[in-house]
């Protein structure tokens, strides 16, 4: 670009600093950075030390990462953006900073969006702090004008990875009522993650009784299919409440889904209790 006679602007440093981290070359880093300073064309912005302090967080170097999130801070103003990845990097530090610049943001930015509640619960949830994260997510559906099921689904990913599956189950059932009364044509794809109903059913299948297993999966009727693994949680269910299987096991047959191996070893627990 030089040669040509192109001068590079922020974003072209930005690649050449990207290029320097994926090889190591920290010292690269910081020449391309003093560069720019020194460049009468160039005004440093709040993206570039963004990126220097998100390669030394790479890096593991935490303390050269605080200077620049520091330089990134003060070029941020009125960016909501910018707050965004501040709160996003020090969370990646472990760094409860991040409590600042969201009473900064909410300060200095007209108003908050789907898209930095996000951000902040996702940095409370990786913090572990899930009381704050349920004072915030109640914050914004105080406030949300229409339901995105994006926000609360940040929390309920966090419950499942602490092991809370109960609360996570009565969360999703909560998700799920709150669609059926969403503004219309919003959100219209929404569904929840296999993993986060993998991890819920497996819990109720050992701990919850046929009543809530049956209400946690009429709840989320058209909206995830009924597997095996679903029946098989409504079998282990009635098996422990000593309910009759017969009729789910005909359900499963009408949905093309053969008893087992797991199914029968399900069934013979049955005939251990009586």
């Amino acid at each position: 670009m030089k040669e040509n006679g192109v001068s590079p602007d922020n974003f072209s440093y930005r690649i050449c600093m990207n290029s320097c981290a994926a090889r190591s070359d920290l010292s690269g880093v910081e020449k391309i950075l003093e560069e720019m300073d020194n460049q009468p064309h160039i005004s440093v912005d709040w993206i570039t030390y963004s990126t220097v302090a998100n390669i030394y967080i790479k890096a593991g170097l935490k303390e050269r990462a605080l200077v620049y999130l520091k330089k990134c801070e003060e070029k941020v103003t009125k960016d909501a953006l910018g707050y965004n990845h501040l709160v996003s990097l020090y969370a990646s530090l472990g760094n409860k900073e991040m409590m600042r610049l969201w009473g900064l943001a909410k300060a200095k930015c007209k108003k908050q969006v789907n898209r930095d509640y996000i951000t902040m619960l996702g940095s409370l949830v990786k913090l572990g702090e899930l009381e704050e994260a349920e004072k915030l997510l109640q914050e914004w559906e105080s406030s949300c004008q229409c339901y995105d099921f994006r926000v609360p689904n940040v929390l309920l990913i966090g419950y499942c990875q602490k092991g809370l599956v109960e609360k996570a189950e009565a969360m999703l059932r909560d998700i799920v009522k709150k669609q059926k009364t969403a503004t219309p044509n919003k959100n219209k794809g929404w569904r929840p993650k296999p993993t986060l109903i993998s991890s819920i059913l497996s819990w109720l299948a050992d701990n919850g009784d046929a009543e809530d297993v049956e209400a946690f999966v009429s709840s989320l009727e058209n909206k995830v299919p009924k597997d095996r693994e679903l029946y098989h949680t409504l079998v282990k269910a009635y098996v422990r409440g000593g309910k009759q299987v017969n009729g789910l096991l005909e359900s499963m047959k009408a949905d093309k889904i053969d008893v087992d191996e797991e199914t029968k070893t399900i069934l013979s627990l049955r005939q251990q209790e009586c």
